[in-house]
């Protein structure tokens, strides 16, 4: 009967022979315990250019995104960063945050500075970043930028 030790990773498997003695074969990759437990969802980092406001759209390039530079947008960070600070960025997945009051099931776009937005720019690029599960939790899922006249 196999055997799994959560944080040895050793597997113990037992063969049993109609004739003969059983045969175990024992495999372990000792220290390899769990490590800590990452951001929700796909995530990356980046390094800030500016200081970067916490749950902000940002660019690849470490700055505040905009409706302009949307084709260039990293992710959202999950906190503010200092420049030349890493900065954790969700780029898929749920993000959640106590002050936020989301219309559920509409979308969020990026906005000026990168602010998190319900309503779109009317004019230039637009891109939706994301969609509100509930007031305090949204589920990152970046869409293709639109370009309006």
């Amino acid at each position: 009967m196999p055997e799994i030790v959560e944080r040895n990773f050793r597997i113990t498997v037992t063969q049993v022979q109609a004739s003969g003695p059983s045969k175990s074969i024992e495999i372990k990759a000792g220290g390899l315990g769990i490590g800590p437990r990452g951001l929700p969802g796909n995530s990356l980092s980046v390094v800030a250019a500016e200081v970067l406001g916490g749950h902000r759209v940002v660019t690849i390039q470490g700055l505040h995104a905009t409706p302009a530079t949307a084709n260039e947008i990293a992710g959202i960070t999950t906190g503010a960063s200092g420049i030349g600070a890493t900065a954790d960025v969700v780029t898929q997945g749920l993000l959640e945050e106590g002050s936020w009051t989301w219309t559920p099931g509409a979308p969020i776009f990026v906005g000026s500075a990168g602010i998190l937005t319900q309503s779109p720019s009317t004019v230039g690029p637009m891109r939706r970043v994301a969609w509100a599960i509930s007031p305090t939790q949204i589920n990152v899922d970046f869409g293709p930028t639109i370009e309006q006249a």
